[in-house]
């Protein structure tokens, strides 16, 4: 199971994924940290994600999970 999060100016944008499908979305304009560490709570078979910001730091984030953090420079395709 698999945690998707983008991070935009306002609003935290989450999805579920297990295998090809989305268990669920949703999203969030509270604390990022927060949303992220509740949907983890949900759903403790999540063992990796992929992290797209806008915003220039997300330290807090780091140690949630194995992140693949989605930027200008991430090379494309990936598995």
């Amino acid at each position: 199971m698999h945690l998707v999060a983008d991070i935009g100016n306002t609003k935290l944008k989450l999805a579920v994924f297990e295998d090809d499908r989305i268990l669920e979305q949703w999203s969030a304009e509270t604390d990022h940290a927060l949303a992220i560490r509740a949907a983890l709570l949900k759903y403790p078979a999540i063992t990796s994600g992929i992290l797209s910001s806008v915003v220039a730091s997300n330290e807090q984030l780091n140690g949630m999970l194995p992140w693949l953090f989605l930027d200008a420079n991430t090379s494309l395709p990936f598995v």
